[in-house]
């Protein structure tokens, strides 16, 4: 999901959103969603072997700054710039 600020924590989280299928058919019945902070997707960013020298950012549909590699706090929950979301690989 696109970025947004959680009512009971007030901190910012994504939405990962998926459909659960009847099975043997492609019906959908029900859609299972998970809430979880963007520090999540830090970590996973973080564990990576990314050179120092690179920033690597996610960006949610909307253009904003999900995590970061460096200078994350100051980022979150920001636009990314427009050359950012023009070399965006996804």
């Amino acid at each position: 999901s696109d970025l947004f600020v959680g009512v009971v924590s007030n901190e910012p989280l994504f939405a990962v959103v998926v459909p659960v299928l009847r099975t043997g058919t492609d019906e959908v019945i029900y859609t299972l969603s998970l809430s979880l902070p963007v520090e999540r997707i830090r970590a996973i960013v973080e564990d990576e072997a990314i050179p120092q020298n690179w920033t690597v950012a996610v960006v949610d549909r909307g253009g904003t700054i999900l995590a970061r590699n460096t200078r994350h706090a100051e980022f979150v929950g920001k636009r990314a710039t427009a050359d950012l979301l023009a070399n965006t690989v996804g």
